[in-house]
């Protein structure tokens, strides 16, 4: 290999050496961006399941106030829809 071809190298590799001299401080703050980033958003996280186990409680609050097959007085309230909708079909039928 000739003298002015590794010359050549030696002088592209110093120059990427030095290039990378400064890359430690900013690889070190983007480790500290990404360290907040993962806070933040196990935070968020966090709190949107907290909030998902809020609505599941309201939820199954709500369900359980609704009328249930063994409850007599609520499922009177219900009763007249059938037979609301069977007259319909009976007037329906007959014209």
């Amino acid at each position: 290999m000739p003298q002015n071809d590794l010359e050549i190298r030696v002088e592209n590799l110093e120059t990427t050496i030095a290039g990378l001299a400064g890359l430690p401080p900013q690889v070190r703050e983007l480790s500290t961006q990404f360290l907040q980033l993962r806070e933040d958003v196990r935070a968020d996280i966090s709190s949107v399941r907290v909030e998902v186990g809020e609505l599941r409680d309201e939820t199954g609050a709500s369900l359980s106030r609704l009328s249930h097959a063994d409850d007599a007085a609520a499922a009177d309230v219900h009763a007249g829809r059938p037979d609301a909708i069977q007259r319909i079909e009976s007037v329906a039928i007959i014209a």
